[in-house]
C-alpha cells in the first residue's frame, strides 16, 4: 500500500519530441552557493538526528563487495557518505581500502571521511581508484558532469557503482535537496546519449527488482582510434 502511494503506476516520455528531450527531472538552483547551503543543511540535520543514518545497508554493501572482489577491485572512494557507514562496511573486509567524501564539514569528523564537494575535480584523485561508489548521485546539480568527474577518478579497468532506486532516485523524489531524478529503465540510455559523461552501463547488480533498486556498474568508453 505504501509503495502504491509513493511510486507512480507508470511513467511516460513525449514520443512526439523524438530524442530531443530531457529524460530526467532536474532542480535549478539560484547559484552554486545556494546549492552548497541546501546540501549541507540536510546532511547536518541527518547527522544531528542520528549518527548512524545511511540510505544503503550493510547487506547491499556486502553484495557489492563480493562483486568487486571477483574483479580484483579493492581501492575505492565513496561520495556523499554523511556519517560514512558504507565506508566502514567496505573496510570491514580487509581486502578493501576505502575512503569517503561529504560536502558537510561535520561529516569529516568521522574517520576516513574527507570534506569535499563531489561535483568538483580533485587532481590528486584522477586515475587513483579501482572503484567509485555512491547512492547520493541524486544530489548533483549537474549529474552528467559529476559522473564525468567520478569516471576520471577510476583506473582504466575500474568501475563507477551507482546505487539507484525508483523511490529515492526517480523523478517523483526531486526537490531542492534531492535535485535530480530518473527512472532506472531510462538511465542507461541517458548515459549513452550524454556527450559529457562518456561512460556506459556495463552491468547491473540487482538488489530488489520489485522496488526498482539496483546497482549500475559503469565504465569509461574506450577512445576509438580511426
Amino acid at each position: 500500500m505504501f509503495l502504491n502511494f509513493l511510486l507512480p503506476n507508470k511513467f511516460s516520455i513525449n514520443l512526439k519530441k523524438g530524442f530531443d528531450q530531457n529524460y530526467f527531472k532536474l532542480h535549478k538552483y539560484h547559484s552554486k552557493k545556494d546549492y552548497i547551503l541546501k546540501q549541507i543543511e540536510k546532511t547536518s540535520l541527518r547527522i544531528h538526528r542520528s549518527n548512524s543514518f545511511t540510505w544503503t545497508d550493510e547487506n547491499t554493501i556486502s553484495k557489492i563487495s563480493d562483486y568487486l572482489i571477483k574483479l580484483d577491485l579493492k581501492k575505492g572512494i565513496c561520495h556523499g557518505v554523511r556519517t560514512g557507514l558504507e565506508v566502514k562496511w567496505f573496510n570491514k573486509n580487509n581486502s578493501f581500502d576505502v575512503i569517503g567524501t561529504d560536502i558537510d564539514p561535520l561529516a569529516s569528523k568521522n574517520q576516513g571521511i574527507i570534506n569535499w564537494n563531489f561535483e568538483e575535480e580533485n587532481k590528486d584523485w584522477i586515475g587513483k581508484f579501482d572503484f567509485v561508489y555512491s547512492n547520493s548521485h541524486d544530489h548533483s546539480s549537474d549529474p552528467m558532469q559529476t559522473l564525468k568527474i567520478w569516471s576520471e577518478q577510476i583506473k582504466p579497468k575500474g568501475v563507477v557503482l551507482l546505487e539507484h532506486s525508483r523511490s529515492a532516485h526517480g523523478i517523483r523524489s526531486v526537490s531542492n535537496i534531492d535535485c535530480w531524478g530518473i527512472e532506472p529503465e531510462l538511465f542507461p540510455f541517458v548515459l549513452l546519449k550524454s556527450s559529457k559523461a562518456d561512460t556506459f552501463v556495463e552491468d547491473i547488480i540487482m538488489i530488489d527488482p520489485m522496488k526498482g533498486r539496483l546497482i549500475f556498474v559503469i565504465k569509461k568508453r574506450e577512445k576509438k582510434i580511426f
